[in-house]
């Protein structure tokens, strides 16, 4: 009886449209996808640092503090005004242990998805919720652009 099951699975399977189990996305609703950077503030780089007292070198911690200065937070949202606001999670432009707002947070758009994304410019942090771990970003200067918005369908 497994066996006969199997087999029909398989054959429905074969006689089945590959791109119907796809997800499958237009290039407008691409165009609504962000990538989103942003970098740790001062104050938690320095709770950091001043963690490894006793484990790490002046020398060790000073290459450990470039390191995290250097260091990018990199995710993904998507535009839910014209405007230039977009939707992310909260944990990627917020560090909980400093309670504070990241600095230099960058929105980047790419007109396909192998294409490399373009910096859009500066952004800042709109609103943020902790619970849900949602953040709302927006352009500080869109430069006189709209962006198209992500809509999701039935």
């Amino acid at each position: 009886m497994k066996k006969f099951f199997l087999i029909i699975s398989l054959l429905a399977l074969a006689w089945w449209p590959l791109s119907s189990l796809a997800i499958t996305f237009s290039p407008l609703e691409l165009s609504s996808v962000v990538k989103i950077t942003s970098k740790l503030p001062k104050a938690a780089i320095d709770e950091i640092v001043r963690s490894t007292v006793g484990y790490l070198s002046a020398e060790d911690a000073y290459a450990y503090r470039q390191q995290l200065e250097a260091e990018e937070h990199v995710g993904s949202g998507f535009f839910v005004t014209y405007s230039g606001c977009a939707l992310t999670n909260k944990h990627l432009i917020y560090d909980a242990n400093g309670a504070e707002v990241n600095r230099e947070i960058h929105l980047w758009q790419a007109s396909d998805p192998l294409a490399k994304p373009v910096d859009l410019g500066k952004a800042t942090v709109t609103y943020f919720r902790t619970l849900d771990d949602v953040a709302f970003v927006c352009l500080e200067n869109t430069c006189g652009r709209f962006f198209q918005i992500a809509k999701i369908r039935e």
